[in-house]
């Protein structure tokens, strides 16, 4: 199995767990600047699937 077979098969509470992990280790902001939470580990979790699901060149690099 390789990594994008995983992350196709992952579960989502995975996926998200993995954005998580992303935003806090790359210190990215959680809230905006009124305190609101943002949506980064979705859009993350969303991002990554999207690059495991793509099939031919457009997913090299």
């Amino acid at each position: 199995m390789d990594l994008r077979d995983a992350i196709i098969d992952a579960k989502y509470k995975d996926m998200i767990s993995l954005a998580d992990f992303i935003v806090t280790d790359c210190n990215l902001p959680a809230e905006d600047k009124d305190g609101n939470p943002l949506p980064q580990q979705s859009e993350l979790a969303a991002a990554i699937f999207r690059w495991a699901a793509m099939t031919g060149t457009h997913g090299e690099s």
